[in-house]
């Protein structure tokens, strides 16, 4: 057997090993919630993926990001008209608007103001990245507990801390079991 045909079939094995198991995660989503939710995941992971963050703070990130929005499926639709993935509020400071951050829709009556939107999510993402590195600092957090603690120092949500907590880990555990 030529030694250059084996040593290609290893690469493309090893490689596709590897890609199936990056897969894995859409797969699950798809599975669950389907194609519509793997496809907004997606895209929402390929802007997170351009912050200079560990894996495990991207885990806490992306877990976030689905109790945020409900896993894509909030009644508000503010990832939708604003490509907001998150539920930033629109403050218009200097640091938003360098972000490249509008007016975006308005937010529930009792919350008051509106949402921040963005031109595109690699626009949300820095933001995003901006937001969580401030105050006690979440994205240092050592796990998605301690990430929900800080989240809630940093008055980031409005839920009890408990409840929060419950949801951030619901989303945390299936994407840990799923390969992410």
């Amino acid at each position: 057997m030529n030694k250059n045909f084996l040593f290609t079939a290893i690469l493309f094995l090893i490689g596709f090993s590897l890609l199936n198991k990056k897969n894995v995660i859409y797969l699950a989503i798809q599975k669950k919630y389907g194609e519509l939710k793997a496809i907004k995941f997606k895209r929402v992971e390929n802007a997170v993926n351009l912050l200079p963050i560990t894996k495990k703070a991207k885990s806490f990130l992306m877990a976030q990001i689905l109790v945020e929005t409900g896993f894509f499926n909030s009644k508000n639709k503010v990832f939708e008209l604003n490509n907001n993935a998150s539920g930033i509020l629109y403050t218009g400071s200097s640091g938003q608007i360098s972000n490249g951050a509008t007016k975006g829709s308005e937010r529930p009556t009792k919350e008051g103001g509106n949402y921040a939107k963005f031109e595109n999510l690699n626009d949300w993402a820095k933001e995003y990245y901006r937001v969580l590195n401030r105050g006690v600092m979440p994205l240092n957090a050592i796990n998605i507990n301690d990430f929900a603690g800080k989240l809630k120092l940093n008055n980031y949500f409005t839920d009890s801390l408990e409840v929060y907590r419950k949801n951030l880990n619901f989303f945390y555990n299936f994407l840990i079991k799923n390969g992410y």
